[in-house]
């Protein structure tokens, strides 16, 4: 056997340094160890693993790897890859010998975590809530995935600290807060939101619900209608009134602006020929008129096209005598768009069949 230099250890015992940028010690006989490498010790879940057995040791040599989840696995390969799909920690070793002799790496620690996938936020168990100023607020983070979760809570008065999943915080001044956890481990992180009222006297969200479908679709040259209405009654003094507000806005984001429609009533008809071909998202929010609590109905319209209408002027059916020549008027000019019917920016192509 030749040590790490290429020379037989009874002419030089030197100490074996590998290949890789990390010192590695020689075993009483002279031989080189070995040692494992990935680049880092904190994976999620179904990712790939490259472990390297790092040794000075010349090739050939076989490797028998032991991941700590499955049974050995033998290559002369330096590096191997695998996966591990349960979390937890593991000890992995591995195992290098030739004709000669073998060496055993160190145990090699690696922990495994499942990837964060959260569920929603519930603010005193509800997804909207209004609270009383200076009572004790519960704000719980619901999951469906995840394992060494933190949780980094901001509950929108300047206040901003690490906690568990179930917290519980007080405010000292009425409005409308953002609270939002960041929950996270060494894998993932992911953001919930929330939006609640602080208020001096009791006054919960309007209890909205859908007048129809959560989407609907129409075509551009037909009116629709859209409307709030109420799952229960009124938890609030809203002797002052209620006010409603509509908003559209395209899929970019941006706001469309309905000129033709009353956007402050419960119920409001767009016309047709209003609205572009796209999706849209229609808000209505429902405002305790002298309060800061609202709650919003939110629908999806999506504009469809309508295919073009053809006519041809002169009847459905046009006799010719076959025995000589004849010449055929044909009339297209009646033909229309129904969602442009100005427009004469049409092109025809008749055909025979």
């Amino acid at each position: 056997m030749r040590n790490c230099n290429g020379l037989k250890n009874s002419q030089l015992r030197v100490p074996c340094v590998a290949k890789f940028p990390k010192q590695v010690n020689v075993e009483p006989d002279g031989l080189c160890s070995v040692s494992i490498f990935t680049n880092k010790t904190i994976y999620a879940t179904y990712s790939d693993i490259v472990f390297t057995a790092i040794t000075a040791e010349d090739d050939p040599l076989q490797f028998v790897w032991y991941f700590g989840d499955k049974l050995p696995v033998k290559t002369t390969s330096r590096s191997i890859t695998t996966r591990y799909s349960t979390p937890g920690k593991y000890n992995v070793i591995v195992n290098a010998s030739n004709q000669i002799s073998s060496f055993t790496s160190n145990i090699y620690p690696i922990a495994l975590q499942q990837a964060v996938e959260p569920n929603r936020l519930r603010i005193n168990n509800q997804d909207l809530a209004s609270v009383l100023l200076n009572s004790s607020v519960a704000v719980e983070v619901r999951i469906n995935y995840g394992t060494n979760l933190s949780y980094l809570w901001n509950f929108g008065d300047g206040v901003v600290r690490l906690g568990s999943r179930r917290e519980y915080h007080c405010y000292e001044r009425e409005g409308e807060f953002t609270v939002e956890v960041v929950i996270f481990n060494n894998v993932s992180s992911a953001v919930l939101s929330g939006q609640l009222f602080v208020i001096s006297e009791i006054c919960q969200p309007p209890p909205v619900k859908s007048y129809g479908p959560s989407k609907i679709e129409v075509r551009r040259y037909q009116s629709f209608k859209l409307g709030v209405t109420f799952e229960s009654e009124f938890v609030c003094n809203i002797s002052r009134g209620i006010h409603y507000s509509w908003s559209f806005f395209k899929s970019d984001g941006s706001l469309v602006t309905l000129t033709e429609v009353d956007v402050n009533k419960q119920l409001i008809i767009v016309p047709g020929y209003l609205l572009d071909y796209g999706i849209y998202v229609a808000i209505a929010r429902v405002q305790i008129i002298g309060s800061v609590v609202y709650n919003n109905y939110t629908v999806t319209v999506e504009i469809l096209t309508t295919p073009p209408v053809s006519m041809i002027s002169g009847g459905t059916q046009l006799f010719i005598n076959d025995k000589q020549d004849s010449i055929i008027s044909l009339n297209g000019s009646q033909s229309y768009d129904p969602d442009y019917p100005s427009t004469t920016d049409l092109s025809k192509h008749f055909v025979s069949e």
